[in-house]
């Protein structure tokens, strides 16, 4: 399991990528278009839609929105 959070105080406030501050994403997925360029896919676990729920981020702007990140090994 890949979890990644957010920089912040509270979630109640927004970064600039719109994603909530302070708040815990689960890393459910990985791809590379036909040109090279990558993207994670993060799942809230509280749900919703758009930022809320799941959607993918490209690689950049993972390391841009995203200042940790831990990997649980079985």
């Amino acid at each position: 399991m890949v979890t990644a959070g957010t920089p912040g105080k509270s979630d109640k406030e927004r970064l600039a990528s719109g994603y909530p501050a302070n708040h815990a994403y689960s890393v459910v997925g990985y791809r590379e278009d036909a040109q090279g360029k990558r993207f994670i896919t993060v799942r809230n676990p509280w749900g919703g839609s758009d930022k809320d729920g799941t959607s993918e981020v490209s690689i950049e702007g993972f390391r841009q929105t995203f200042d940790h990140y831990s990997v649980e090994e079985k």
